[in-house]
């Protein structure tokens, strides 16, 4: 799972998916999004988001190259269709 980097160390058939959260919260560093904006060319074909959440990178992304096709993984299914939701009602 691309989020987890402490998944390899923790099972997530065994924690609860409330710490699963909390360590998320504590360990995940976001990229400086003002560089990946920077050097995204605006004719990419394609983004890959690791670390989708609601989906905001995303579409930020998404607004620089347009015609790219997005990839979202994230360990937490619901907040995948909430950002499928968000994403496709953006356009």
């Amino acid at each position: 799972v691309c989020r987890d980097e402490f998944a390899i160390h923790f099972p997530l058939h065994i924690v609860s998916t409330h710490f699963i959260l909390c360590l998320k919260m504590l360990l995940h560093t976001p990229v400086t999004f003002k560089e990946v904006c920077h050097y995204l060319p605006q004719n990419a074909k394609l983004i890959v988001d690791c670390t989708l959440g609601h989906g905001g990178h995303a579409m930020a992304l998404l607004s620089i190259a347009q015609d790219a096709k997005l990839i979202g993984f994230d360990v937490d299914e619901k907040m995948l269709k909430k950002a499928e939701f968000r994403i496709q009602n953006s356009e």
